[in-house]
């Protein structure tokens, strides 16, 4: 597996040592996951969080020049595809309780089907989908759940389509959203090559997966036109210098 992260205790980011943000601070996660076909099932390439600053009681409104997140992404190899879910297992744990909000895109059906490659229980997955099943009534302690494909005003079911919606921009293709015919294509003709395409594709969805749930839960906004890719290049250009090649902001 490659791991991307700016955090400093990746395993643990609402930990009180989280890097880059301050300490104390509520986060907003957004989770997302990249995926190809084999030509029996649907196999997870890349799994991305993205953990985004709020406000205790406030709406946090993102200025471009100074809006920050963590994130972690972590793209699998040939056989890695438990310790993968594994990974997004033990953030779903920790996110549950000490999230401000968790937001998911058509969670239910990545949940499934990440399920079908753990190597043992998904004890934050599948509290998860247990969860999900009515996310109006949440038990005390844990984090409000969005499912953007379900509770956020669309023109469309797609993410870009969410991002519209809402005056987000997101960019498409290289530096941003990847779509699902090209990472088959990338998958299938040259996966070493595209590792860092892979990750950054599922950090700018999870980045906007996280900023929709914030959104919709009153706890982020932004002006209109807000772009996802310069903040992505902003935060992230020297994990995925291929991708963000802008060099440093």
């Amino acid at each position: 597996m490659r791991e991307f992260t700016n955090l400093g205790w990746p395993e643990i980011p609402f930990s009180a040592d989280q890097r880059p943000v301050a300490r104390h601070v509520r986060l907003t996660a957004g989770f997302a996951v990249q995926w190809t076909d084999d030509g029996e099932r649907a196999v997870p390439l890349a799994i991305a969080a993205v953990f985004v600053p709020v406000h205790r009681t406030a709406t946090t409104i993102l200025d471009p020049t100074t809006a920050h997140f963590g994130y972690r992404v972590v793209v699998a190899g040939a056989e890695d595809q438990a310790a993968l879910v594994d990974v997004v297992d033990e953030l779903l744990v920790q996110a549950r309780r000490d999230a401000a909000g968790i937001g998911w895109h058509a969670f239910l059906d990545d949940a499934h089907a990440l399920i079908n490659y753990a190597g043992g229980r998904t004890r934050g997955i599948s509290a998860m989908v247990e969860a999900w099943a009515d996310r109006r009534v949440r038990e005390p302690g844990t984090a409000p759940l969005v499912d953007t494909a379900e509770d956020v005003d669309l023109d469309g079911w797609s993410v870009l389509a969410a991002c519209r919606a809402v005056r987000l921009h997101c960019p498409v293709g290289d530096g941003g959203l990847i779509p699902p015919n090209h990472i088959q294509d990338l998958a299938e003709t040259d996966p070493a090559g595209a590792v860092e395409k892979f990750g950054s594709s599922a950090l700018l969805q999870a980045l906007a997966v996280a900023l929709l749930a914030g959104k919709q839960k009153g706890l982020l906004d932004w002006p209109d036109g807000f772009d996802l890719g310069q903040l992505a290049t902003a935060v992230a250009w020297d994990a995925f210098p291929t991708v963000f090649n802008a060099g440093a902001p």
